[in-house]
């Protein structure tokens, strides 16, 4: 039978074995949810941007539209009669 210190000292080796392997798992599937996470969040950022570039361009255009008519002059009807002044 071997000497009390040997089982000491060999289960200590094991359990600080398991012990590693457990944390390390623990670990694992902890940085694995946090990418999870990360690549919905990006995602949702994603979809969020593509939303306010379509919002952008809309608003973009309704300026462009808006500085245009206000740099033209109003073309006088043809058909209206020309009253003097």
């Amino acid at each position: 039978m071997a000497p009390r210190w040997f089982e000491t000292i060999v289960g200590s080796i094991i359990g600080s074995m398991i012990g590693c392997a457990a944390v390390t798992y623990y670990i694992s599937r902890l940085h694995d949810h946090n990418l999870e996470t990360i690549e919905r969040i990006g995602q949702k950022l994603q979809k969020m941007d593509d939303g306010l570039e379509g919002f952008n361009t809309s608003a973009g255009d309704l300026m462009n539209m808006i500085s245009e008519f206000a740099n033209n002059e109003l073309e006088e009807d043809p058909d209206e009669e020309s009253v003097p002044h």
